[in-house]
């Protein structure tokens, strides 16, 4: 299987990607620009919101057996953004896919319908409800809030959980239902890969078989037909064979509670057929003694009946009598139906489909018998594709007197499973299981938002914190004014999807997603540890210094030319040797560097910046100490608490990244 994770740079994408890989799929990612360490047969470079055609796709789908769609945006950068990325685009792709007999993924989201509340939501739910009108192999996938360590919503809740006071709208109110990226991810994988037994899903011709402990998989229960030679000798019987047996089909042992015979070997099973005298002969043969044993229901795989040879179930064939003999049987009562591994037995034109191998046998004959044995009848046994090494079966070997104790009394049909033979038939292939068309994975629990920013400040051993409920006029006029901002999470469309979670609708069961995962959710209260603290605490620790140590600036700036007297100022100038004509320009200069400094930092910060000051608060701090000594023993230190602010700019040089973050990243 070959898979192409379209949107793979993203948190759900790049997570699939690497499970797949990690599951040994063969597994190619799809997204803007090619990754650094991604090698170009492995992975597809194209603008996703362009591709709206599907004459588009086909190219590049070609060679690709599933396609998994995890492209999905929060905000829109540009008007339509979210009905070209979640809708046009989407819906070209499914219909290639659909062209081409894929299997597709698609990453919804809970909540999403076309009717929906949000422009998010209804986007998504327009292309999730395409896609399940096509006539294609397709799951939709519908997550709740996904968490993982990289992810922009993680380390923003994170980033809340340390802060010793939060304000946030229907804090107490608002029910989610986190699931962990790595979960969502391996609920992906096991859609794509995983299959089931056909007796699981049911057949449509033959009914469901009791689960047995071992596939028909390894080639040595596939291998070609077993042949035997086991004549039948009867106190009548003088035939010799003329030529070699017939091949015998292979049977897998019947299974009885009360079971007193040596297993059959389950290597090497089969059904031993009498040789006929030739092909064609016209010798009338002695007719053998046949006997039946009765079809029990099988409980342990050990014969019932006694074997006519050490590990070697047979059943007796008469040699077969010429193609045009008319002869009727003397015993019309003996009847053998096809094999079936079920309590309950069923007629034979319901189980036999054509090309089915037959063996032909002779009727019984009773003691008076005086005609010759009529054309051979053919007992059909059908092959049916069997998915179990110990199917139930029945042995039936010859009866050793007329009244044997270990026969029936009498003669009863025996089912009988056959293992699939190369030779004779071809084995239907397993189905695939019946997977869900639309699945809600969510995490083990709903709670409010309060409760999950709570198991992570816990997670983080952080101080405790109030969490107050923000009123709904408060909360929707701060994210018309978070708005502004191209990357704030608070905006109108997400309040309202949260003011939607309120009534618990934007939860689900975690049930069936536990189920196809295989063991349990990870639980949101185990996800963050204490080594997150620190990187939490910085996150919005930097953005408070940064902003803090710019408005020092600028009201340094403002003090020094507006609100302090001017004659001081150059009296310090003078102190430190600086002429009189240049003692106002020299002021000027220090109150616009310093408004300069504070501008910057607030509009883009730069790690060279953080360096500037560095260098000119140490300047500042080495003059007035040789030209204002008095300045350490003032009492508000004017030159002291110039210390801790050195080092704080030391730490934000060396910590800074060396390029400002844009707009929206």
């Amino acid at each position: 299987m070959r898979v192409l994770v379209i949107g793979a740079t993203g948190l759900i994408g790049s997570h699939v990607l690497q499970a797949l890989r990690a599951a040994g799929v063969s597994a190619a990612g799809a997204s803007r620009r090619r990754p650094a360490g991604e090698l170009p047969q492995d992975w597809l470079a194209l603008d996703f919101g362009g591709m709206a055609a599907s004459a588009q796709w086909l190219p590049l789908l070609q060679g690709y057996d599933a396609v998994v769609n995890s492209v999905g945006i929060i905000r829109e950068r540009c008007q339509g953004d979210f009905d070209r990325l979640h809708r046009a685009a989407p819906v070209a792709l499914f219909a290639a896919c659909e062209q081409l007999g894929l299997r597709v993924i698609q990453v919804s989201a809970l909540g999403s319908h076309p009717q929906a509340a949000t422009a998010y939501w209804r986007s998504k739910g327009a292309a999730d409800t395409d896609l399940l009108a096509r006539q294609i192999d397709a799951t939709v996938v519908r997550p709740s809030l996904v968490y993982g360590q990289n992810g922009a919503s993680s380390m923003l809740f994170r980033t809340l959980a340390t802060l010793p006071l939060l304000l946030l709208p229907a804090a107490h109110r608002a029910r989610v239902q986190p699931v962990h990226v790595a979960d969502l991810a391996a609920i992906v994988v096991g859609l794509l890969t995983r299959r089931t037994n056909p007796a699981a899903l049911g057949d449509a011709r033959l009914p469901a078989t009791p689960a047995s402990p071992a596939p028909f998989a390894a080639p040595a229960e596939l291998a070609m037909l077993a042949t035997a030679v086991s004549p039948v000798v009867t106190s009548s019987s003088t035939a010799a064979p003329a030529e070699p047996a017939m091949p015998a089909i292979p049977v897998a042992p019947p299974a009885t509670p009360y079971s007193t015979a040596t297993p059959v070997d389950l290597a090497t099973p089969a059904i031993p057929v009498a040789p006929s005298a030739k092909p064609y002969s016209t010798a009338t043969p002695a007719a053998p003694e046949m006997r039946t044993t009765p079809a029990p229901r099988f409980a342990t795989p050990y014969p019932t009946a006694a074997l006519s040879e050490p590990r070697t179930p047979v059943i007796p064939v008469a040699p077969s009598a010429t193609p045009d003999s008319t002869a009727t049987p003397a015993d019309p009562e003996m009847r053998t139906t096809p094999a079936s591994p079920f309590a309950t037995p069923y007629p034979t034109a319901a189980l036999v489909e054509p090309g089915t191998p037959a063996i032909p046998i002779a009727p019984s004959a009773t003691p008076n018998a005086s005609a010759g044995p009529a054309e051979p009848a053919m007992l059909a046994i059908p092959v049916a594709p069997s998915t179990t090494l110990y199917s139930p079966a029945i042995s039936v070997s010859p009866s050793p007197t007329p009244y044997s104790s270990e026969m029936a009394a009498e003669p009863v049909t025996s089912p009988m499973a056959v293992a699939p033979a190369p030779l004779a038939a071809t084995a239907t292939p397993v189905a695939p299981e019946m997977l869900p068309r639309e699945l809600a994975v969510v995490g083990p629990r709903a709670m409010t938002l309060a409760d999950y920013l709570g198991d992570l400040r816990r997670g983080m051993q952080a101080p405790a914190a109030l969490v107050w409920s923000l009123p709904s006029p408060v909360a929707r006029l701060a994210a018309h004014l978070a708005a502004l901002s191209p990357s704030a999470a608070l905006t109108p469309a997400s309040l309202l999807m949260l003011e939607q979670s309120v009534d618990g609708s934007n939860t689900a069961d975690p049930a069936p997603a536990q189920s196809l995962l295989g063991r349990p959710l990870r639980d949101p209260a185990g996800f963050a540890g204490p080594a997150d603290r620190l990187a939490a605490s910085w996150s919005w620790g930097a953005p408070l210094l940064t902003i803090t140590i710019a408005l020092m600036w600028l009201i340094t700036a403002w003090v020094s030319w507006f609100g302090w007297p001017h004659a001081e100022s150059r009296s310090w100038l003078a102190a430190c040797g600086v002429p009189t004509a240049l003692q106002e320009p020299m002021l000027l200069a220090a109150s616009l560097t310093d408004a300069a400094i504070g501008a910057l930092l607030l509009w883009r910060p730069r790690r060279w910046l953080w360096a500037a000051q560095l260098v000119l608060v140490g300047g500042y701090t080495a003059m007035l100490s040789v030209c204002l000594p008095g300045f350490w023993l003032h009492p508000f230190g004017p030159l002291t608490k110039n210390l801790p602010l050195l080092a704080l700019m030391l730490v934000m040089w060396r910590a800074s990244p060396p390029h400002p973050p844009k707009p929206g990243e």
